[in-house]
């Protein structure tokens, strides 16, 4: 009769951990992402009235210690008579993360490229979003020779919770010496 105090024992200890609740899955945690590449549409209109559209790739990769690279080629149907309709523009890169105010995560980003710089924030403020700021000189809307200087605000937002690192991105950027503006819409994949 030893099986009996040994059966319920087990069944005690069986009923007592089917009582207790399994953990809750931790939070992913939102993150910048500096590996990633972004396709998108881009729409440019200007002091000229005329409107350009097209396409445009963007890549970024990091290198370590807060540096990384970034590319862009963009091809747009463009009817400016000095410009091109396909352009390329490569930089060097260097994020520091900020310390945290009211809880949201900020990176400040230098990025120093041929005729071109740009200082920016990133700042993840919760739910997905990503919301960036920046200023700087480049030639974003291939008009010829010469830099413009350039005011440019930026969403990204994660489809995560569909797809690992997919991601939604819009931008509006405006020549504040040139009088052109661009609006920016694509989708992402950060690797």
């Amino acid at each position: 009769m030893k099986l009996i105090p040994v059966l319920t024992v087990t069944a005690l200890a069986a009923a007592a951990s089917a009582q207790t609740a399994p953990a809750a899955a931790p939070a992913a945690k939102q993150s910048f992402s500096y590996d990633r590449v972004v396709f998108n549409f881009v729409s440019v209109s200007g002091e000229s009235g005329d409107a350009d559209s097209g396409v445009a790739v963007f890549g970024q990769a990091t290198l370590g210690n807060g540096f990384y690279l970034t590319a862009t080629a963009t091809n747009l149907d463009n009817g400016a008579p000095d410009g091109d309709n396909a352009s390329t523009s490569a930089a060097l890169g260097y994020a520091v993360s900020l310390p945290k105010a009211l809880g949201v995560s900020t990176d400040l980003n230098l990025e120093l490229g041929h005729d071109s710089y740009s200082l920016g924030l990133r700042a993840l403020v919760g739910g997905g979003l990503e919301l960036g700021l920046s200023y700087g000189a480049n030639d974003v809307y291939n008009e010829g020779p010469g830099a413009d200087n350039t005011l440019k605000v930026s969403a990204v937002y994660s489809l995560g919770q569909f797809v690992k690192g997919l991601t939604l991105n819009a931008s509006y950027a405006d020549e504040t010496s040139g009088g052109d503006y661009a609006t920016t819409f694509g989708i992402g994949y950060n690797f």
